[in-house]
């Protein structure tokens, strides 16, 4: 009964049926279903046929449905984009505009930055208005930065974007740019600090052996 009580808490957080998403297109919903497609906008991340708030069917209406592991009477709990959506609802009372991607890299080398939410799956109804400032000037108006630095130093870099209830987000960080030597000499240091890290965590009495190739 796990996810019949997390179906109600969806709906007192706001969250309505999956099944009633005019754009289900997995054959999991019978079209004599109550609420059939009647859901047509506000959609803030994709059809989920194993959501919590996606009603059970059986089999005999819906033969065509495959690889259905959850809906409102299973134990799997919260989907992916089920707490997506939550997340996207109720975000921290300081929202940050998140982002995926390295801020250090080489001369020559893409900086390639991406909103995590919409990476995770988040609609472009959810989120809108995105923009990336590398010192105060405007790069992109997308959900993504790819931007390429010919010469070393440091760059301020804004990302901001708005979600579907206006309220504005916002990053401000420092993306470094290094020469080949230096950077190299960086990634040695990090990977000799996390094999350090390992190591101290191996007991006193533990041996390593090599493996050997057969």
């Amino acid at each position: 009964w796990l996810n019949h009580t997390l179906h109600e808490f969806g709906h007192a957080l706001g969250l309505a049926h999956e099944h009633a998403r005019s754009d289900e297109n997995a054959h999991c919903v019978p079209a004599t279903a109550d609420e059939y497609h009647v859901v047509t906008t506000g959609f803030i991340t994709p059809y989920d046929k194993n959501s919590v708030m996606h009603y059970r069917y059986w089999p005999d209406e819906t033969p065509q449905c495959v690889g259905q592991t959850g809906t409102n009477y299973s134990n799997a709990g919260f989907t992916a984009y089920d707490k997506l959506a939550l997340h996207l609802m109720y975000p921290e009372d300081v929202k940050v505009a998140e982002f995926t991607g390295k801020t250090v890299v080489k001369v020559g080398e893409p900086l390639v930055l991406r909103s995590t939410l919409t990476q995770q799956g988040a609609t472009s109804f959810a989120l809108k208005n995105f923009q990336w400032k590398v010192d105060d000037v405007v790069k992109s108006s997308s959900d993504t930065l790819n931007i390429t630095f010919n010469s070393a130093g440091k760059h301020t870099v804004q990302f901001t974007y708005q979600d579907f209830l206006n309220r504005s987000y916002s990053s401000t960080f420092t993306v470094r740019v290094l020469d080949a030597a230096s950077f190299n000499g960086e990634m040695a240091a990090v990977q000799e600090a996390q094999l350090l890290l390992l190591m101290s965590a191996v007991p006193g009495n533990f041996i390593y052996l090599p493996s050997v190739m057969r």
